[in-house]
């Protein structure tokens, strides 16, 4: 799996050139409609950042008031940036990992032009007022049926290239991603059955929507992530990864544990304690399978060459994985009783939240993009240049945002929790963090914007060869350089 080069025929395997050919459709279209969902979601995230403090800010349309634009950015971002991005890493990393060509390639590319239509329909029903209310799961039942129709048909795709590998052995990312695959599908129908389409009551609606949205982040996102991280690793360090007995404990305590340590969202509720100390004890179980990884991932990176070249996905890959660590470490510790509750109702646990989506996910995510497009278009990435400014943007605007959550919850929590502090002077001091959150938003869109841009141009640029043959052999009216055209005749 390490190797870069070309594998023969004769070893039963697939040319690499093949298999990417067989995914640079579904997966360049999962990557372009991923940047745009990421520009989308950014745009309803700054304006909902400017309400929290300039409330008559596009107050006079009921489409963009507060309540409606940021559950519409969280969904934007998670379903339509992240998921995305995901699932079209995913597919080419099971074509890779397998040695054999994508599986349906067509059936992928209409089940992605499904899941956009299934997100487009989610998002502006939940702008429009039609919403669950329910954290994560806003989609109203018909947004959230069109995309799982989407999904299904990227799965078929993606369990038919695993079932018909040529390579058997799998790989620790093909764990991850199996794992993903069936745990989304199980996960979103049990929630919307128990929280839309035959509600459960009182305070069980609550223990649904904490479930739900725990189990997206770490039964769905981070495995994804996970994958790609691992595969990734050994790519452009040069060497393999160190322990596949480490990455397996850190593959099942996620997979055991991940689900249940959504219950210590609700501390404090009005619920049996053994819940919420399930869901705690959890939470810091589930840290040792972020220990697992980074030690993996620090051992690996030492034994790795040395000379290895640089390349564009280095950065983000490095930034990502470390964050993976500190989120989880962030989100365990509210376990501990008289820090739980002094952060509980504050914008600590948005904080982590973002710096998970942002920090983690949407950076091993983004390096994925930048190592898989240049072998899908030969012609490679336009601008080393832009690549740097959008790591930078990404850089500086993660920090910014999951802080301002972080350090703003753990102040506006210590003064709640001291009775000389008035409840009005403890909301004022949180507006220098609604202003970190409104910039770091702003620098993640500008690097979204130079993200998006810099893909439409890489991709114009790769395929301008083959958009000149076509026209040529269809009416005549494209040019190729040198001769070529009468040979794209001839060809086509």
């Amino acid at each position: 799996m390490g190797s870069t080069t070309p594998v023969s025929e004769a070893e039963g395997f697939v040319p690499q050139e093949e298999i990417d050919a067989s995914c640079r459709v579904p997966v360049l279209l999962a990557f372009g409609s991923a940047a745009k969902w990421l520009v989308i979601g950014l745009l309803l995230g700054v304006v909902a950042a400017i309400k929290m403090h300039a409330p008559a800010f596009l107050a006079h349309c009921p489409w963009l008031t507060y309540g409606r634009v940021r559950p519409a950015y969280f969904d934007a971002i998670v379903y339509g940036f992240l998921s995305q991005a995901g699932i079209g890493a995913a597919l080419w990393t099971l074509a890779r990992c397998g040695r054999g060509r994508l599986a349906l390639p067509g059936v992928a590319s209409a089940g992605g032009v499904v899941w956009n239509l299934g997100v487009l329909v989610g998002v502006l029903q939940v702008l429009g007022g039609q919403t669950t209310g329910l954290p994560w799961m806003e989609f109203p039942r018909q947004g959230a049926a069109v995309m799982a129709g989407g999904y299904f048909l990227m799965a078929v795709s993606a369990c038919y290239t695993l079932l018909h590998r040529r390579k058997h052995e799998l790989y620790v990312s093909q764990w991850f991603i199996l794992a993903a695959l069936f745990l989304f599908p199980w996960i979103l129908s049990a929630a919307y059955m128990l929280g839309v389409v035959d509600p459960v009551r009182g305070i069980m609606q609550a223990v649904v929507s904490a479930w739900y949205a725990n189990g997206i982040q770490y039964l769905w996102l981070t495995p994804l992530g996970l994958a790609l991280a691992y595969y990734l690793l050994p790519k452009l360090g040069g060497a393999p990864v160190y322990s596949n007995q480490g990455a397996a404990f850190g593959f099942w305590t996620l997979v055991v544990f991940g689900n249940w340590s959504g219950l210590s969202l609700l501390q404090g509720g009005p619920l049996p304690r053994w819940m919420i100390g399930v869901g705690v004890a959890s939470k810091f179980v589930l840290l040792l399978s972020g220990v697992a990884f980074a030690v993996n991932w620090e051992l690996t990176r030492r034994s790795a060459a040395k000379t290895a070249p640089r390349q564009p996905a280095g950065p983000f890959l490095s930034f990502g994985a470390w964050m993976f660590v500190v989120a989880l470490f962030l989100d365990a510790i509210t376990g501990v009783t008289s820090l739980g509750h002094k952060v509980n109702l504050t914008p600590y646990a948005t904080g982590v939240t973002h710096l998970l989506l942002f920090g983690f996910v949407g950076m091993v995510l983004l390096a994925a993009v930048y190592h898989i497009v240049p072998r899908l278009i030969p012609a490679g990435w336009s601008s080393p240049g832009l690549i740097s400014a959008h790591f930078g943007l990404s850089l500086i605007g993660t920090l910014l945002l999951a802080g301002s959550g972080i350090l703003g919850g753990l102040s506006y929590g210590g003064k709640l929790a001291d009775p000389g502090v008035p409840f009005l002077t403890a909301v004022q001091g949180l507006t220098p963090f609604a202003g970190m959150t409104t910039l770091g938003l702003l620098l993640l869109l500008l690097g979204g914007g130079v993200f998006g841009l810099h893909l439409l141009l890489t991709v114009v640029r790769g395929t301008a060869r083959e958009r000149a043959a076509f026209c040529s052999w269809c009416c005549g009216c494209g040019t190729l350089p040198g001769g070529a055209e009468k040979k794209a005749r001839a060809g086509a």
